[in-house]
């Protein structure tokens, strides 16, 4: 399958093919993506939309999108999406003061924080384009050829900048529900544990935001409001 975006065309992958760099963890990421979307909590309504599913795409830039395509619905994540993210968390892993920020006791727990940091990062992207899907801004005329999470400010006039800037604090917001209600579902774990798992979510989203943000030029999280 072929999308249009921004002008160009890009093939839709289910797995990165072999020879692809990384495509191990592009497709740890993919398949990651699809299980968190398989919760019960997202599967029910999943269930009711004409959903089509996960996909990536060939792309040196970090970025993530959902569409309305042929009545069906999809998201996609760049290459480099799940591969920076990646490369970023490994990097805080090494970095020589890392365990006394944290206060790790041991590599066990080191593993265990940042496994956890990425899973939320995943949680966190992909819940936020489905909700692109599920609250309709997909549906939206001027939304039609697809929803990214990244744009170039100097393409937009002030009221439409504006106007995307809600909708993704809307998808924003829902999908952080989602995941801080997740947390509080988790079995068998106290009340520290969950805090553990809110500063894990916490330190996840500072760095996604990091890194779309400084993705390049004047590209960024439309959160950001341009005036």
């Amino acid at each position: 399958m072929n999308i249009l975006l921004d002008d160009k065309d890009y093939k839709l992958y289910d797995l990165a093919d072999e020879n692809v760099t990384c495509s191990d963890i592009i497709n740890d990421g993919l398949n990651l993506a699809r299980k968190i979307l398989s919760l019960p909590t997202l599967a029910e309504f999943i269930d009711q939309i004409p959903f089509d599913g996960v996909y990536a795409y060939d792309s040196s830039n970090i970025n993530a999108f959902s569409i309305r395509e042929g009545g069906t619905y999809l998201i996609g994540f760049s290459f480099a999406y799940f591969v920076n993210i990646r490369r970023w968390l490994n990097l805080w892993m090494k970095a020589p003061t890392i365990d006394e920020i944290f206060t790790f006791n041991d590599k066990k727990s080191k593993d265990i924080f940042f496994d956890n940091v990425h899973y939320f990062i995943i949680m966190f992207t992909v819940t936020h384009e489905l909700y692109h899907i599920l609250d309709g801004h997909c549906d939206i005329p001027q939304n039609r050829n697809h929803f990214m999470l990244e744009y170039n400010s100097n393409t937009q006039n002030s009221m439409d900048t504006l106007f995307s800037q809600c909708l993704e604090y809307d998808a924003d917001y829902s999908s952080c529900i989602f995941c801080a209600s997740a947390i509080m579902q988790v079995k068998h774990t106290s009340i520290f544990e969950k805090l553990d798992l809110i500063r894990e979510l916490g330190f996840g989203l500072y760095n996604l935001f990091l890194l779309f943000c400084a993705d390049d030029k004047q590209t960024s999280f439309e959160f950001v409001v341009n005036s």
